[in-house]
């Protein structure tokens, strides 16, 4: 029994706290301008909207899908959790 609460409680505080750090459509897009910003800044200063305007977010409570799609052919799909984000799928193929 006293396994059971133990492991019980562990999965309850990781789901809260995978909760309380899942990134936000703001923070992908604050994320995604700087990493355009690292490339070229001239582009990446003024990215926030574009991106903001082409991104869709699924809230999955415990991580968020966020997929942005510039036209039919060109898309880029990002994971967040604990606030961290990471790119996971680009139109050339699986992102490094």
């Amino acid at each position: 029994m006293n396994k059971i609460l133990i492991i019980s409680g562990f999965i309850i505080l990781f789901f809260l706290l995978a909760m309380s750090t899942n990134p936000t459509k703001e923070d992908y897009v604050q994320w995604v301008s700087s990493q355009v910003k690292e490339e070229n800044w001239i582009v990446g200063a003024i990215s926030g909207p574009v991106f903001r305007e082409f991104s869709e977010e699924k809230n999955f409570i415990a991580f968020t899908i966020f997929e942005t799609k510039f036209d039919e052919n060109e898309k880029m799909i990002s994971l967040g959790a604990f606030n961290k984000i990471f790119t996971v799928y680009t139109s050339e193929g699986v992102a490094a």
